[in-house]
C-alpha cells in the first residue's frame, strides 16, 4: 500500500474569475478563501470575497495553486457592493440541476454515466468494474446527479465496492474508498468526538417496489444489536429483476447502518488532495489510526496560513 506523504507550507495560491470570454487574475483582490466537499454531495461548494464590483452571479472561477487547477467553478450567489461575497459551486452542480427523461436498456453502468454527463459535455473517469454491471430502467424528470447516485449503489451490489464521486475541474471522477490513504500531519489535541445511534438500522427487510405486491425478497438482522438497543427496523424496496440480489443487499445495508456513527471533528495542515470520499492516516496518538473523510473544508489566508478542517469516521470499523 502506498501512502502519499501530505505536502507543507503550500504556496502560490492564485485566483480567476472568468466573465465571458475575459480571465482576470482577482489574486490580489481576494480576501480569503475556503472550499469544502461532503460525501453525501456532488458539488463541492467555495466562499471568497473580491474587491471589485464588476463580477457577479453566472461569472466562472477558478483557483490554482501553480499549475494545478484545485477548484473550478461557476459563481451562483453574491452579497455586497465594492467588495463582494462570492458563493460558487463546482460543476457538479450541473448535474445537480438539470432533471432528464432517459431510458437504459441492459446497459453497463460505466456506458450509462458517460452517457449522462455527454449531454452536458462533462468527460468522466471511471473504474473499468462498471462495465461488469447492468441498468434497465427508466428515469422520468430525474436529476442527474441522484441517477448517477443510484447507478453507483447498484454497481455496489455487484463489485461490492463503495464508490464516491467528484469533480477535478472540468471532469467527474468516480472513485472508490480504497484507493491509497493520505498521510496527514499538524493533528493535535483540539479535536471533537460525537456518537449517535440515531441512524442506527439492526434489521434490514427487502420488498418488491410494485405497488400491488406485498411479497419480502429477504432479510437480515442482528439479534445482539436488537437486544442492546431495541429493534430499529428499515424496508427496502428493490425491482423484481434484482431479487437474486436481495439477500446480498439486505446484508450490505445491514453492515452500512447496524453501527455507531462516530464523527471526529479536527484540523490539519491544508493538503488539496484531501477530498470527501479519501482516507487519511492519522499519527497524533490520541487519534493514531486510518480514517474515511466525510467532510472537509480548506481555508486558505496566505502562503504560510493554511489549513483544513476535517470530519471522519474510524475507517474498518
Amino acid at each position: 500500500m502506498r501512502v502519499i506523504e501530505a505536502a507543507k507550507g503550500e504556496k502560490d495560491m492564485n485566483i480567476y474569475i472568468i466573465k465571458g470570454s475575459d480571465i482576470y487574475d482577482v489574486t490580489k483582490l481576494s480576501s480569503g478563501i475556503s472550499w469544502s466537499y461532503d460525501l453525501d454531495t456532488l458539488a463541492a461548494t467555495l466562499s471568497v470575497s473580491v474587491s471589485s464590483g464588476i463580477f457577479g452571479v453566472g461569472d466562472k472561477i477558478i483557483l490554482k495553486h501553480g499549475s494545478r487547477e484545485v477548484y473550478r467553478g461557476v459563481i451562483v450567489g453574491e452579497s455586497g457592493r465594492h467588495t463582494k461575497g462570492f458563493s460558487c459551486m463546482d460543476l457538479g452542480w450541473y448535474l445537480n440541476k438539470n432533471e432528464v427523461i432517459v431510458q437504459f436498456k441492459k446497459s453497463t453502468v460505466y456506458d450509462a454515466i458517460i452517457h449522462l454527463c455527454n449531454k452536458f459535455s462533462i468527460p468522466v473517469e471511471l473504474p473499468a468494474n462498471l462495465k461488469i454491471v447492468k441498468v434497465t430502467k427508466i428515469y422520468k424528470d430525474v436529476g442527474v446527479g441522484d441517477i448517477l447516485k443510484e447507478l453507483l449503489e447498484m454497481a455496489t451490489l455487484t463489485t461490492n465496492n463503495k464508490y464516491y464521486m467528484r469533480m477535478f475541474g472540468k471532469v467527474l471522477a468516480v472513485r472508490t474508498f480504497h484507493r491509497e490513504p493520505i498521510k496527514i500531519s499538524g493533528v493535535g489535541l483540539d479535536y471533537s468526538l460525537g456518537r449517535s445511534i440515531e441512524d442506527m438500522s439492526n434489521k434490514i427487510i427487502i420488498v418488491s417496489s410494485e405497488e400491488n405486491n406485498k411479497r419480502v425478497f429477504a432479510e437480515a438482522k442482528d439479534d445482539k444489536s436488537i437486544k442492546n438497543f431495541g429493534l430499529l427496523q428499515t424496508i427496502e424496496s428493490a425491482e423484481a429483476e434484482d431479487v437474486s440480489k436481495a439477500k446480498n443487499i439486505a446484508k450490505l445495508k445491514l453492515k452500512e447502518l447496524n453501527k455507531i456513527t462516530e464523527d471526529i471533528s479536527f484540523p490539519c495542515l491544508g493538503n488539496f488532495d484531501i477530498v470527501a470520499g479519501r482516507r487519511v492516516i492519522v499519527s497524533n496518538p490520541e487519534l493514531k489510526g486510518e480514517y474515511l473523510v466525510k467532510g472537509v473544508t480548506h481555508n486558505y489566508k496566505n502562503d504560510n496560513n493554511y489549513f483544513c478542517d476535517l470530519t471522519v469516521e474510524r475507517w474498518g470499523v
